[in-house]
Parts: structure tokens; sequence; C-alpha cells
């Protein structure tokens, strides 16, 4: 049949074609069928056509497929399907296809999916997509992810999204991640987050945060984090923490802080850790400091503690007082010391 015989044909004749002779048709051939006749064929007929078919697709036919023909279509046919025809599917045809089908896709072809096609993806799609097919999520398509296929990537697919696709998502995006994407952000996508992202950090993601990846976190997005996670930080993540994020910390977040988290401040961290700060600290907190960390405290910073906090420091904690931060107590503090 040529092009101008198969323009002819109708819907019943379409339905009524042999799968073994519809894939006969020359590319040409098959272009030329009307999109309301194609989008009649079985899933069992798409299912069968060539490779150079689905490649000879138009951009209407592929408009005109349904959740009845692209159900067949199969994993040989992945990479033939174009760019231009993919993302003309409805989201209804391009929610039905085969998970198999969609972990085929090239990053090309993922890069090209309309953001109405990806918020269609459902969670067995999304669970299918590997880092081949990650690494094409675009900037654009980021807001579209919708949170329950976001939260079922593979931590592998989500190791490979770009860092500028992690920047531009939304806090109730990265509040939906499991634990496991969590753990396995990469260094580049932490320090890519914003305060945007960092607010949307759970108290259930907390313990899955890694110290390298805590550490490269900005300090805005640093100081952006909620209480209730700050609190949840174990001593090691505190003691990764860099003098710029301790500096970062807002007198909220030391307001948090529980024993747990100030046992972990080094030296280093305390020589940092500003006046507002270590005058919110509680005294429970205040007196976990260990006294090389306590020691190590600014001058300047022992004056803000207040006659209760001096009170709650620990003997060792007092006889580790330097000369220099002994001078400048006054009355205030030294009231607070406990014979």
């Amino acid at each position: 049949m040529t092009s101008t015989q198969t323009a002819g044909l109708t819907t019943s004749q379409a339905a009524g074609l042999e799968s073994g002779d519809l894939n006969k048709l020359t590319t040409d051939a098959f272009a030329a069928i009307e999109p309301s006749v194609t989008a009649k064929l079985s899933g069992t007929q798409v299912g069968a056509l060539t490779s150079a078919q689905i490649t000879a697709l138009t951009t209407a036919q592929a408009n005109a497929l349904t959740s009845t023909q692209s159900v067949g279509i199969t994993t040989v046919q992945t990479a033939a399907l174009e760019t231009a025809d993919l993302s003309v599917m409805t989201t209804s045809a391009f929610a039905t296809i085969a998970t198999g089908v969609v972990a085929g896709l090239s990053s090309t072809q993922v890069g090209a999916l309309t953001t109405s096609q990806v918020t269609a993806l459902t969670t067995s799609q999304a669970v299918a997509l590997t880092s081949t097919q990650a690494v094409g999520i675009t900037t654009v398509q980021t807001g579209a992810l919708q949170n329950a296929a976001l939260a079922k990537l593979t931590t592998a697919a989500f190791e490979a999204i770009d860092t500028a696709v992690v920047a531009g998502l939304s806090n109730s995006q990265v509040g939906a991640l499991a634990s496991t994407q969590i753990t396995a952000l990469t260094t580049a996508q932490a320090a890519a987050l914003t305060a945007t992202q960092a607010g949307g950090i759970t108290t259930v993601q907390t313990a899955a945060l890694e110290s390298g990846d805590l550490s490269n976190l900005t300090t805005s997005a640093f100081a952006a984090i909620a209480t209730g996670v700050i609190a949840g930080l174990n001593s090691t993540q505190v003691s990764a923490l860099t003098t710029d994020q301790v500096k970062a910390l807002t007198t909220a977040q030391a307001n948090a802080l529980t024993s747990t988290q100030t046992v972990g401040l080094t030296s280093t961290q305390a020589a940092v850790l500003e006046g507002a700060d270590l005058a919110k600290l509680s005294t429970t907190a205040l007196s976990a400091i260990t006294t090389g960390a306590f020691a190590a405290v600014a001058t300047g910073d022992i004056t803000s503690l207040s006659s209760t906090q001096m009170g709650a420091l620990t003997s060792g904690q007092v006889t580790a007082l330097t000369t220099s931060q002994a001078a400048v107590l006054g009355t205030t503090q030294t009231v607070g010391l406990v014979s």
C-alpha cells in the first residue's frame, strides 16, 4: 500500500488490519494514516509496529494516541520514539506507558517531556527511572514533579539529578524526600540547596543527613533549618559544622540545642560561637560543652552568659576558664558562680 492508499483508511478498516500486515507498511504509508485512524489501533497493533514506523509517527498521530495505544508501546520501540512525538502525547496516554518503557527512555527524551507529562508520572514509572533518565530532568520540569513520584526515585536516580534541579525543588518537595534519598544527597547537591529547600527538611530526615552534606550547606541554607531539625542533630553532625555555619546559627536554633548537640561542639566551633547564641543556650546544653571547647569561647562572648547559666557551669568548666575569660566576667556573671 502507498501513502495515497493508507490516507484513505477508515477506522473500521484499521481495526481489521492484522499486526503482521500493519508492520509491513512503509514509513511513508504509515505516516499518511489519519490520526483519527491511528487513535483506533489496539495496544497489540501498536506493539507490533517496527521501530522505523514508530520514528515515522507524525506529531498529530502521536498526539492522537490514547491510553489504549500507548500501553502497547514496547521496550524495543522506546529508543525510536522521537522527542517531538513523545512530548505531544496526552498525559493520560503518557501515564499508561509501561514502566519498562519509561526505564528505557534516554536523558534527552526525559528532558523533552512537558511539565504536564512530568506531573502525570505515576509512582510506578518514577521508581522505574534510572540515573540515565534522571540526569535528563530539567529545571523547567522541577516544579512539576509530584511529591509522591519524587519520593519514589531510587537513590541512584536521585543522585543523578542536576544540582540546578535540586536547587529548584520547593520546601514541600524536599520535605517529601525519603530518608534514603536524603542520605544519597551528593555534596554538590547539598551545596546547591537554598534557604527555600533547607527550610523544608523535616525532623524525620534529620538523622539521614550525612555530616559531609550538612557541612556543605551554605550559611543561608543552614540558618533556614527548622529548630526542631537542629534539635535532632547528633553530636557527630554538630562536630562536622563549619565555623561559618556555627556563626550563622540563629538565636532560635541556638536555643533549640540540647546537651546531645552541644557535647559535640569543638574548640574551633566554640571560638566562633556568637555571644547572642551563647546566651540562648539552655543550662543543660551549656553544661554539656566540653572543657576544651568552653575554654575556647571568645572573651567578648563569655560576658553574654547570664548568672543562671554561670551557676549551671560544671566544676570542670569553671576550672577551664582562662585568665582572659575570667578577667572580663562582671558581677552579673560572678554572682551566679556556685562556690
